[in-house]
């Protein structure tokens, strides 16, 4: 079942994004925590991948149990830093572009502000969680790839 996720995670991620955007249309009152637990399980997923990556090499040889514990821990806060980072950083970025995208879509075609505001938001929070990620990715793989500490 690990393997099966570990190898097509992105298209359970594709789905879990399916869902949540149909429940906007059929469940609205629902929305919100399927978003909260779609974030939960990817966050909880990633770590897992994580965790089984690390304890594969401590079990080839590659690493000690030191620096496997290491690893584990320095890898999971970097999974935690990167989705807070790129949750607040999304959220300011997506909040001003939204009313300001909202307000001009409204003076150009009365009646479509909410619709491109809502899409503005969605979109600027994806871009700056990926940037966010990118930028958390670099900075804190060099913290992990340090060489051993003993």
């Amino acid at each position: 079942m690990l393997t099966f996720l570990e190898k097509r995670w992105n298209l359970v991620f594709v789905l879990f994004i399916v869902i949540v955007l149909a429940s906007f249309f059929y469940w609205p009152a629902i929305a919100q925590p399927l978003m909260i637990a779609m974030v939960l399980i990817t966050i909880g997923l990633f770590m897992l991948f994580a965790v089984k990556n690390h304890l594969g090499k401590y079990r080839a040889g590659e690493l000690d149990g030191r620096q496997a514990t290491r690893n584990i821990i320095l890898e999971i806060l970097g999974i935690l830093l990167a989705a807070t980072l790129a949750v607040l950083a999304g959220r300011q970025a997506s909040g001003g572009i939204s009313l300001l995208i909202g307000r001009l879509a409204e003076s150009f075609w009365p009646g479509s502000g909410a619709a491109l505001a809502i899409l503005s938001a969605v979109l600027t929070a994806l871009l700056v969680g990926l940037l966010v990620g990118f930028v958390v990715w670099k900075f804190w793989g060099r913290l992990i790839k340090k060489p051993n500490l003993s």
